[in-house]
């Protein structure tokens, strides 16, 4: 093969590699924006994905319907950890409380079940500009508690700690203080429970542990999604 025709294939492989760098920054940019923003209607893809699965599924009414953001959303052993108890998982992206209250209609009260455990918040609290108070999250818990139990008052909701991870350690301060707010309104609340998973994705020196987060130190890894098994696994089999 000539000197020519390599250096044509390297610029046509240059020129690729170039495509689809600037395809993925495109990407990125687009999934930023959806996490920065406040519309819910950014999720619109996500939950007609998630309708498209209601049509091709059959959910039993024992169910537990898992909602949230990125760390339901990862869970990909869900079924398997929680089993024999069906689940139905429903976590989206960076999606904040307000997003799950907005497409309630469609993620939750679409579904017949009797548990719910919910994990968001983590989004509203991020250290960027435009971040929720601690007490604006947990108002919001709280609407999200209301309309639940709006459409059925028998329902039973679990609702995660806000974890401590090593990438938003800055606001953890905040985030805990939200915990305890959250907490406050669960001792108040009937079919509503605070589960305090905080302390086990501590050190002994009350930092974050990082064996239970992937590499971006925000989302958890096996070992993270194993602490919360052990955890919610009972109370969803004790029902």
């Amino acid at each position: 093969m000539n000197k020519k025709r390599i250096f044509k294939i390297i610029a046509v492989v240059v020129g690729i590699l170039f495509i689809l760098l600037i395809i993925a920054g495109l990407w990125m940019r687009k999934e930023i924006r959806k996490f920065e923003s406040n519309d819910p209607l950014v999720w619109k893809k996500e939950i007609r994905a998630f309708k498209k699965q209601d049509q091709q599924n059959q959910y039993p009414e024992n169910a537990v319907l898992f909602v949230g953001s990125s760390s339901i959303r990862f869970w990909n052993s869900l079924s398997e950890d929680m089993a024999p108890v069906p689940v139905i998982q429903r976590g989206f992206g960076g999606s904040k409380i307000g997003d799950i209250i907005y497409w309630a209609p469609e993620i939750i009260f679409s579904h017949s079940v009797k548990t719910i455990v919910v994990f968001a918040g983590t989004n509203d609290i991020t250290g960027h500009h435009g971040d929720s108070s601690p007490q604006e999250v947990a108002d919001k818990v709280a609407k999200l508690e209301k309309i639940i139990h709006e459409h059925n008052p028998g329902i039973m909701i679990y609702y995660i700690s806000i974890t401590p991870t090593p990438d938003r350690w800055d606001v953890w301060p905040r985030a805990q203080h939200t915990n305890e707010l959250v907490a406050e309104f669960a001792n108040t609340t009937i079919n509503f429970t605070f589960l305090d998973f905080i302390n086990d994705f501590l050190t002994d020196e009350n930092l974050p542990n990082e064996d239970y987060f992937k590499i971006d130190e925000l989302h958890l890894n096996e070992k993270g999604y194993a602490i919360w098994t052990d955890r919610i696994k009972p109370l969803l089999t004790e029902q």
